[in-house]
């Protein structure tokens, strides 16, 4: 069986033995904790070394890395591959692939960081996903995990997987497979078939999950049949219940033209989504490699990371310059930075963090950057392609069933909220619904349930879920449902 390297970093709740292996972290927000060598927490210190970008406006490195790739606890480099990165509370998670340790057996085993940067601690191997449990199956990596709420033990994962070329289903090359945890990533239950799998011409790689408004989609490398990894276009896909029945909608990137001198020239892969604070752009980070003459191939000397927004998860704009570039001055990862994965630093998104695969000369591993969103250079999101001969996604605004008007006052709040509504140009008639989500797509509460021409000018809510407790800061999306259409959204951001 061939080894895979997976690295995941799981912005999941605390394990049982506490948010912090030291107890309480008194350090300020703008410092690390360290145990230095693995020593007794009573040595523990505060580095105050900034936590900022280093280079405005786009991504910069962040000190934590300067020397090398980013550190266990007790010393030794954190390896990388493919990795997924998520912020819950003040903890990220790191799921490591325990093949790439000294003498490491098959599975997976998971540190955890109170700041997700050095000293990760480790809290032993997972259990659940097992190549041996699917004939078809002969290895797993490039994870995309996803919460179901801030205090939610139950997480959502997609991940590659590998087929065996003997089996006559699925179709050879590779396939996404969906999981599940109930206990913050400890233990994972796989859905007993892959969610998309190949079509005989290519096979989906790398997948990505992001909830945009009101509806599911997956973005992944497709992988033509013949041309190995190197070769591999991004496609996006769209469920409606996030689990099954995928549908491709956009071809949102291509692979490379062989243009000498384009950062994406030779390919990309990789993509990793995330929605912007106002939910109303999707941003996509992919790794982008030059076209090498001298091979006649892509190649992953120079490789680097570029940004694409959409509007609509269909029609995509791909920045003309990458947002992060190799460099040895004054940081290490000279030859590369490649396999990006996404994630907010803060409450208030308004950092957003990359981890990715740094490569150099003399190290590596994992590194990471920042960029403050509001210094971020974006492409204007591209209008609607009237010539496109994939299939639509069905856009609100457009559609036939007219869109509600929905409004929230105040908008950001720390209590109640009111939310107007108005259905002056609804031209359908039938069962309604106003409810809540969080930003994974997890229902929260039902605010209202009715028939449309019944429907209130006003609701408010809360701030709390339907079980009553209040909900933790974050945003969370308002939807109108008319005869099971989705007809308006609207975002609320809620602080504490």
């Amino acid at each position: 069986m061939r080894r895979w390297l997976l690295i995941a970093l799981l912005s999941v709740g605390c394990p049982t033995h506490g948010a912090w292996a030291c107890g309480d972290d008194k350090c300020a927000d703008n410092a690390i904790p360290i145990v230095a060598g693995g020593g007794s927490c009573s040595a523990q210190t505060c580095d105050t070394t900034p936590i900022v970008p280093t280079n405005p406006p786009q991504f910069g490195r962040l000190p934590a890395m300067a020397n090398g790739p980013l550190t266990l606890q007790g010393g030794g480099n954190l390896p990388a591959g493919c990795a997924a990165a998520k912020r819950k509370k003040e903890n990220f998670y790191l799921l490591l692939n325990a093949e790439a340790l000294p003498n490491g057996d098959p599975g997976f085993r998971r540190y955890v960081s109170r700041k997700g940067l050095n000293d990760w601690h480790d809290l032993g191997m997972t259990t659940g996903i097992d190549v041996n449990a699917f004939l078809w199956m002969s290895g797993f990596l490039c994870p995309d995990p996803h919460f179901q709420g801030p205090t939610s033990p139950k997480v959502t994962m997609f991940f590659s997987s590998l087929v065996d070329t003997s089996v006559a289903w699925p179709p050879p090359g590779g396939a996404i497979m969906r999981a599940t945890s109930a206990d913050d990533g400890a233990t994972w239950t796989p859905d007993a078939t892959p969610a998309l799998v190949g079509d005989g011409t290519g096979w989906p790689y790398m997948p990505s999950y992001a909830y945009f408004l009101g509806r599911h989609f997956l973005a992944v490398a497709w992988v033509c049949l013949g041309t190995g990894l190197d070769f591999s276009d991004i496609r996006v896909y769209e469920s409606p219940n996030g689990i099954d029945n995928w549908s491709l909608i956009s071809t949102a990137v291509s692979t490379g033209d062989c243009s000498m001198g384009a950062w994406d020239g030779g390919s990309v892969n990789r993509p990793r989504l995330i929605v912007d604070p106002t939910g109303t752009k999707l941003l996509m980070l992919l790794s982008g490699y030059p076209w090498d003459p001298a091979i006649d191939n892509p190649t992953r000397k120079d490789a680097s990371l570029g940004l694409a927004v959409s509007c609509d998860a269909v029609n995509w704009a791909v920045s003309p310059d990458p947002v992060l570039l190799p460099t040895n001055t004054p940081y290490w990862e000279n030859l590369s930075t490649i396999i990006p994965s996404l994630t907010w630093s803060d409450d208030t998104m308004s950092r957003l963090r990359v981890y990715y695969l740094g490569r150099g000369s003399g190290h590596s591993g994992l590194a990471v950057a920042e960029t403050l969103y509001t210094s971020l250079t974006l492409p204007p999101c591209p209008a609607p392609r009237e010539d496109d001969s994939l299939p639509k996604a069905t856009s609100i605004e457009s559609s036939e069933l007219g869109r509600a008007m929905v409004t929230a006052s105040p908008n950001p709040t720390t209590g109640t909220v009111t939310i107007g509504l108005d259905f002056s140009r609804i031209r359908n008639v039938g069962a309604t619904d106003v409810a809540i989500f969080d930003i994974t797509g997890r229902a929260v509460r039902t605010l209202w349930e009715g028939s449309s021409p019944s429907a209130p000018a006003q609701l408010q809510w809360d701030g709390r879920e339907e079980s009553g407790g209040r909900v933790a800061a974050g945003r969370y999306l308002v939807r109108v449902r008319v005869a099971g259409d989705i007809v308006g959204t609207h975002l609320i951001t809620y602080l504490r």
